[in-house]
């Protein structure tokens, strides 16, 4: 997949957007290649509040460069978080299915590929 030279300026003016609102935005997934994109697009946390992720090896850590603390996913309903920046998006069905109780209660995901998108299922 190539990248778009414009992708990360709209995943970025998304995310800035949300925040001039001040909407509450948080990280799903520490995965290596979302940890590639936070340094691309200079996300840190002046954006986001938390990275949440499933591994316990993770949790409890910070994530590298920008030092947003990992936590589990668990500790989403004690947060007031709004949007979800999801940076597993290979897994994002499965994702999304697991955390019912976010969307319920109003939440919703921002998908970066192929096209930065706000997805409430």
């Amino acid at each position: 997949m190539e990248l778009n030279k414009t992708e990360p300026r709209i995943l970025k003016k998304l995310l800035n957007e949300l925040k001039k609102k001040q909407k509450r935005i948080s990280i799903y997934g520490a995965s290596g290649k979302g940890q590639a994109l936070m340094q691309f697009c200079n996300i840190n946390s002046k954006i986001v509040d938390y990275v949440f992720d499933k591994s316990r090896l993770k949790q409890g850590c910070f994530t590298p460069g920008t030092q947003i603390k990992i936590k589990n996913p668990i500790d989403i309903k004690k947060t007031n978080i709004q949007y979800l920046l999801l940076l597993s998006w290979n897994l994002k069905k499965e994702i999304i299915k697991q955390e019912k109780y976010f969307i319920q209660n109003g939440g919703k995901f921002i998908i970066p590929f192929p096209s930065p998108k706000i997805v409430q299922k």
